[in-house]
């Protein structure tokens, strides 16, 4: 389930559903944002004051109507005292003093005046706590009464409760959408760049430099700021509030939806650009390359790399001046004396030639300059065919070393003995006959080894072979119990050096090239069903289980059928001798393309603290133990018989699993079947 669910993360199709949810998130929360206007007809900052207030009366839009209506009032006093009649207001007021009370028509909803002290009191209606201290200028003897109408109180109120209700519900849905939105981007920045196998990729559209990206994050922000207090909020603010008294909503106008749209783009832009950031630093974390992310460190990384380079510079021009000046330089190398002394000659040669030149131009004498001309064209004639000649003696000296280094020690590059590089050819000429004598002394060694070997192994099998027969007849003897168990003994011991012989003859035969191969037309499914066949027998008594994949018949090669049913013989051997008990063994026979495979493997019963090369060794057992019969000619004698047959082995070895794998490519369906050629092979 892991393993599914790791794969579907990582995959292209998930990501772009993150990225999808992210987008639509942000894209929502700006839509449903901009449905509330910032301020309304009555009061700035209305998001402040729908939130912090619970009742209407008690709100800052409220108190600044009322506020408003009081500082009306206390004018109307100035009115009513100067022409005895107050003006026309839309606000009930009552004004009184010793001998006449002037009163409107229009009721209120609720009723205040301004006391003695001219503080705003009430004697059944609420006060907001920001008019508490509030004081107005009002006459002595004079007292005041005024409310808002109920038609006007109902408008505001109605007004206030809408956009605190749907305030309320945008901030749940923005906070929502925001979680939502924020788990998906985590989710996204956790999977970015990882594949299922779990590498770590790196995108090139990803490897924008930080830098830029917050900069273009910081000025959109501010563009949006700036366009969102103009246009937009001015569409939402008349579409919002309509003209009619309690009609408060929002109508769903063309220009309106244009413009909540306007919004939802905008913030989902920049949701789209904070997540390419965010994003970004991910994948170069996982890549611990986050450093490499920003524009600062790659000049800092320039500025020192060029501090470096011009430092080597001038190291090299120290060095090489030092050399030049105490004469290390061409001490021990000729060529490069050489180069000096041409360069030197022909820079001498120049600047002679050249104040000889200046002063024959100075006095206008033509014959003299165009004669120093000649000279210092005659002079680079002769330094450009030195610089030829060393040039063309180098490439000789490079040629000669890769002909050495690709085994032609033979290799005569016929330098002029006045070549500054004929010292250095010698001496690989010598170090090449050298190698030479060593590999042709080697080869004899090894070619004496084995005849020794073979001459051995021969001259061995003839008095083996009469201790084996005597030791049948022996045994066919009336002997004694113990007499025969002695009998027995002796018959399994001079069988096992049987096999040893025979072995070690094969090997010095496989090894010399003079091992005969028949090669003829045979199917690899008929031989191998032979072979476990006849190994039955071991099979059984070793207590394992042999587990086949063989493909269907034919699978026909062009081989020796005898050596290879040795190969297949020993292979299996090995198996049923070092094979963990309780496990199995696994033979594979299959056709890949031209070719076809044979794989057999099994578990060690021992830790294989060998390799590959080491195993194929002459004599070499991964038993250090030896607890198990065997000459460690085995495997040698597979590979050796396999690749004489034409085909190819292999060893891996991966922990307590051992496999061997052999392949031959397949024979041509137009050969003939019974053609058979006696070839000598060389291993």
């Amino acid at each position: 389930m892991d393993t599914k669910w790791r794969k579907f993360s990582r995959s292209g199709g998930f990501k772009a559903i993150l990225l999808l949810i992210v987008l639509g998130c942000a894209a929502a929360v700006g839509a449903i944002t901009g449905y509330i206007p910032e301020s309304n007809y009555f009061r700035d900052g209305l998001y402040g004051d729908v939130l912090s207030h619970s009742r209407f009366t008690d709100s800052e839009t409220y108190a600044g109507e009322l506020s408003s209506i009081a500082d009306s009032a206390a004018e109307e006093c100035i009115t009513f005292l100067r022409d005895g009649q107050p003006d026309y207001v839309k606000y009930y007021y009552k004004v009184t003093n010793r001998s006449v009370t002037v009163e409107s028509s229009i009721q209120p909803y609720y009723t205040y005046y301004i006391d003695d002290s001219g503080f705003l009191a009430s004697e059944d209606s609420p006060i907001p706590d920001s008019l508490y201290g509030a004081t107005y200028d009002v006459p002595d003897n004079i007292k005041v009464s005024f409310g808002i109408p109920r038609r006007r109180f109902d408008f505001l109120k109605t007004n206030w409760d809408i956009t605190r209700h749907n305030m309320l519900v945008i901030i749940i849905s923005d906070g929502v959408l925001m979680l939502a939105g924020l788990a998906a981007l985590i989710m996204l920045c956790r999977t970015s760049g990882e594949k299922a196998d779990g590498t770590v990729t790196s995108p090139k559209f990803f490897k924008l430099w930080f830098e830029p990206s917050v900069l273009l994050l910081c000025w959109y922000t501010y563009v949006a700021i700036r366009s969102a207090d103009t246009v937009a909020r001015d569409v939402i603010f008349r579409s919002y509030y309509t003209s009619g008294i309690l009609e408060v909503g929002f109508p769903g106008t063309v220009e309106s939806v244009m413009a909540l749209v306007m919004y939802g783009l905008g913030v989902m832009a920049f949701g789209a650009i904070l997540t390419y950031i965010a994003v970004s630093i991910c994948i170069r974390a996982k890549n611990k390359s986050v450093e490499k992310g920003f524009l600062i460190y790659w000049v800092f990384h320039f500025i020192w790399k060029a501090f470096k380079a011009l430092g080597r510079a001038l190291l090299t021009v120290c060095r090489t001046v030092r050399e030049f000046c105490t004469g290390e330089l061409y001490k021990t190398d000729r060529a490069a004396k050489k180069f000096v002394l041409l360069d030197v000659t022909f820079i001498g040669i120049t600047l002679v030639v050249l104040a000889l030149f200046l002063a024959a131009a100075s006095n206008n004498v033509w014959g003299l300059m165009l004669f120093w001309c000649v000279v210092w064209f005659i002079a680079l004639g002769l330094f450009l065919y030195g610089r030829y000649l060393v040039t063309r003696d180098e490439a000789k000296l490079e040629q000669q070393i890769r002909e050495i280094s690709q085994g032609n020690y033979s290799y005569d590059p016929q330098l002029s003995k006045n070549s500054p590089y004929t010292a250095s050819c010698e001496v690989l000429s010598k170090v090449a006959d050298g190698y030479r004598r060593g590999i042709e002394e080697s080869v004899k060694a090894e070619r004496t080894k084995i005849e020794l070997i073979t001459n051995v192994s021969h001259d061995l099998k003839t008095p083996l072979t009469s201790i084996i027969s005597y030791i049948d007849l022996l045994s066919r003897e009336n002997l004694e119990p113990q007499a025969r168990e002695y009998v027995g003994i002796l018959q399994k011991k001079s069988e096992r050096l049987k096999h040893i012989v025979s072995d070690v003859f094969e090997l010095a035969k496989t090894t010399s090239g003079e091992i005969t191969v028949e090669h003829e037309r045979l199917d690899l499914t008929r031989l191998s069903n032979q072979t476990l066949a006849e190994m039955e027998d071991k099979i059984s008594a070793a207590g394992l289980m042999v587990k086949t994949d063989i493909c269907e018949p034919p699978v026909e090669v062009i081989s020796d059928g005898k050596r290879l049913y040795r190969v297949i013989q020993n292979l299996m051997d090995n198996a049923l001798k070092y094979s963990l008990r309780g496990t199995r063994i696994y033979y594979t026979l299959k056709k890949d393309g031209g070719t076809a495979e044979i794989t057999i493997k099994n578990i060690a019963a021992y830790e294989m603290d060998f390799t590959k090369e080491e195993i194929l060794e002459r004599f070499s057992r991964g038993d250090k133990a030896r607890s198990t019969e065997g000459s460690g000619l085995g495997l040698s004698i597979a590979q050796g018989f396999t690749i004489a047959c034409g085909g190819a082995f292999d060893i891996d070895i991966d922990g307590d699993m051992f496999k061997v794998r052999m392949t031959f490519p397949l024979a041509a369906p137009a050969e003939i079947t019974e053609e058979k050629t006696a070839v000598t092979a060389d291993a």
